[in-house]
């Protein structure tokens, strides 16, 4: 599928589809969340979502994704049922899988630009993935599943000389940046922005990518999740905020998160979701990061809490890292010593 240039105002599903491709003419056409175009219609939750399909290719287009849409999503939890009459054949095995992203122009604001979700042989390449400045708990990019690669793309927060002008006139003046959420400024990003590997995740690879800017770290290494006493999750992607709200408990360089949050008027415990297998970092140029450039999702404290991050299997080869930890650290006090 070819779409040609203008600026669509709406979301696209590929659901239950093998040997997909669609393209754009390059940054002349756009699709945006709904809620951006002049009727103002209802946003889905991404503006692009590629649902338990194999074979899929999108490049050469810009999305904008508005507050709460992610902007390209990969998910095989399926929430619709089989199409009837649809041959077996077509439907290869549930999930995403063979799904390469490229040559690809991607900005969000609340939630993550691209969310990779349990998704295997996924490729994010050559691509410019961009966040508003806006308070935010997502990164840029997330990830999870099986054999991912994501390379040579640019990572960081919105500012006019990263767009094509025909993207600026909308994106990026200063009425338009007002209403929607606006630009990259001067003051410290909210938004964590860089890349996050969640789990369970294994054969994920990390390469070439210029990551810049962001509250958070450059490359986030796995995820905290809210499970109730049974040990049963009770909410999705709760990114870099597990308590809610537009603050994460690392504000002010607190590494610590708590034992527990609330959450629909019941206390569910914080929770490390998933290890992590075989990740490889390599030659990627980390700057101007709030944490640090390569980093756990967070701490905990071990006294009283027994989680953390685990990886088996790290390789962390010719990045550059400057500039980063930019965030005021909180200091470390006997209260933290855990052994």
């Amino acid at each position: 599928v070819c779409i040609l240039a203008g600026r669509y105002f709406e979301s696209i599903t590929i659901g239950q589809r093998t040997n997909a491709s669609i393209h754009g003419c390059g940054h002349h056409t756009r699709i945006a969340s709904p809620s951006y175009g002049p009727t103002t219609g209802a946003n889905s939750g991404a503006v692009i979502t590629i649902l338990n399909s194999q074979d899929v290719e999108l490049h050469s287009f810009i999305v904008e994704a508005a507050d709460d849409d992610i902007g390209i999503e990969l998910t095989g939890a399926s929430t619709q049922a089989l199409a009837f009459g649809l041959a077996t054949g077509r439907l290869a095995t549930p999930g995403v899988s063979d799904v390469t992203l490229y040559d690809l122009i991607v900005i969000a604001s609340t939630k993550p630009a691209v969310s990779v979700e349990q998704s295997s042989d996924v490729r994010l390449e050559n691509s410019l993935i961009a966040m508003r400045n806006v308070p935010s708990a997502s990164a840029a990019v997330y990830v999870s599943g099986q054999e991912i690669h994501i390379t040579n793309n640019w990572v960081g927060p919105i500012t006019a000389a990263d767009l094509p002008a025909i993207a600026n006139a909308d994106v990026s003046s200063v009425a338009v940046a007002a209403a929607a959420g606006g630009l990259a400024a001067a003051e410290p990003m909210p938004a964590p922005c860089g890349i996050q590997i969640a789990g369970t995740s294994s054969d994920i690879y990390v390469r070439y990518n210029e990551i810049v800017g962001g509250s958070g770290n450059g490359i986030t290494l796995g995820e905290v999740i809210l499970v109730d006493s049974t040990g049963v999750n009770v909410n999705g992607y709760v990114g870099f905020n597990p308590g809610g709200g537009k603050v994460n408990p690392c504000a002010n360089g607190n590494f610590y998160y708590p034992k527990t949050v609330g959450f629909g008027g019941r206390t569910v415990n914080v929770v490390v979701n998933g290890l992590l297998a075989n990740l490889r970092i390599e030659n990627n140029r980390i700057r101007d990061m709030g944490l640090c450039g390569i980093g756990p999702i967070g701490f905990f404290n071990l006294t009283n809490t027994q989680e953390v991050v685990t990886v088996n299997g790290l390789w962390i080869v010719a990045n550059e890292i400057t500039a980063c930890l930019n965030r005021t650290v909180t200091l470390f006090t006997n209260a933290d010593v855990t052994s």
